[in-house]
């Protein structure tokens, strides 16, 4: 529904702004920036050192050890692990490493969402709008948490947004995207990072490129965005191979198409016979499914193991 959503509203400002007079003064990101960086802190002080997730403990002993596995993204181990340390280096405690690597996330998800407001604010005519989102990231509860929790979703999900803004201003004139190599550039590099953040960052990042072009018909657009997705889908994989991280089943790509088909057997009033077949999948789970996480349909209910012996047969069920 978000992008469904964005691009009614972004049709209907487009045709307002036609009898709006142009704002000369605006909010500037470093004012953006504050008013988020502030409302965290507060939430990081409540939730002191902030909220360990339960990968975190994988992660840092991955770190520690110095012996990776490809079912957590290295780069985020690296980047968690690094912050995580110095912060236990300079202050002495396990708790001021979380508490620090909390605070970079906090400050890094409020510069990407102070940026998302200074783009809006150039193209969006009522300041109410602007204000009205900007006071949504800075006081409702859901962003502060996300913010200082030490998963991979918090950056992650500031990189989406980015992504989707680009976009729309991709969409304004596609000709600027392919005069500007910054522009193209970043994209490209929003891309990669959502990718060295989440494996299953390609349900972000594929459909971007395929808008891309779908935008931007032109040869050049398709050269960036073959370029874009060889980065993406090498610069993780070679950082795997480089720290030796050993190749663990794993089942993360799969938490979309494994959420929707436990959420059929659970919701959908199905024959018996449609049940058994998705029901296989997930033996004697499906009653653990959970609308707020995915986990209980990617994780250890689901078959994998099948999966990879048969996938076309897991694929025929789905799109059944």
């Amino acid at each position: 529904a978000v992008p469904l959503l964005g691009g009614l509203f972004s049709y209907l400002f487009f045709h307002l702004s036609k009898s709006v007079s142009v704002r000369n003064s605006t909010i500037s990101f470093l004012s953006f920036f504050m008013l988020f960086a502030c409302c965290y802190s507060a939430i990081l002080l409540a939730l002191y050192p902030g909220v360990i997730s339960y990968d975190f403990q994988h992660e840092i002993k991955q770190f520690s050890e110095w012996t990776f596995q490809a079912a957590h993204p290295v780069f985020h181990t690296l980047f968690l692990g690094s912050l995580f340390k110095l912060g236990e280096w300079i202050w002495g405690s396990m708790t001021a490493g979380a508490a620090f690597y909390n605070a970079v996330q906090m400050l890094l998800l409020a510069a990407m969402l102070a940026w998302a407001c200074t783009f809006l604010q150039k193209r969006v005519p009522y300041r109410w709008v602007v204000l009205l989102l900007a006071a949504c990231f800075a006081f409702l509860p859901m962003h502060g948490v996300l913010a200082v929790s030490t998963s991979k979703d918090p950056l992650f999900a500031g990189l989406c947004t980015i992504l989707c803004l680009q976009l729309w201003e991709i969409a304004e004139c596609p000709q600027s995207f392919l005069a500007s190599k910054a522009r193209m550039l970043r994209f490209a590099l929003t891309c990669l990072f959502a990718g060295l953040l989440r494996h299953n960052g390609i349900f972000a990042y594929a459909p971007a490129c395929i808008a891309l072009l779908l935008i931007v018909r032109r040869k050049k657009a398709f050269c960036a965005v073959l370029v874009t997705l060889l980065l993406t889908l090498g610069i993780p994989k070679g950082l795997e191979t480089m720290m030796h991280a050993s190749k663990t089943p794993s089942s993360e790509m799969m938490s979309i198409p494994c959420q929707q088909l436990m959420r059929t057997a659970h919701l959908g009033n199905l024959p018996e016979d449609e049940f058994i077949q998705i029901e296989r999948w997930f033996p004697n789970a499906t009653h653990t499914y959970r609308a707020n996480c995915a986990d209980p349909a990617k994780g250890g209910n689901f078959n994998f193991y099948r999966y990879q012996n048969d996938p076309m047969d897991f694929w025929t069920t789905y799109v059944k």
